[in-house]
């Protein structure tokens, strides 16, 4: 039973990491660190409103690439 329920936390894991890498590629067309870190002074200032809230495309990637980071090692609020 812990094997099934480590491995549905890993997927939700990896779909937290496909989605970040989905969005990098959207906005930067490559998922290249040197063309991303090259070209992220270009979004800086790119927000968009969520529940109200104004909260920017950096912030939100950051967040995404977290949430992939604890489903894949089972930390924090994705642990069993």
């Amino acid at each position: 039973m812990a094997a099934i329920k480590a491995m549905a936390v890993n997927r939700i894991g990896d779909i937290f990491l496909l989605f970040t890498i989905f969005l990098i590629f959207t906005f930067f067309g490559s998922v290249n660190f040197g063309v991303v870190f090259n070209n992220i002074i270009y979004i800086l200032d790119f927000y968009f409103d969520l529940f109200f809230f104004e909260i920017r495309f950096v912030d939100l990637l950051c967040f995404f690439i977290f949430l992939s980071a604890c489903g894949k090692s089972a930390q924090l609020l994705l642990h069993i």
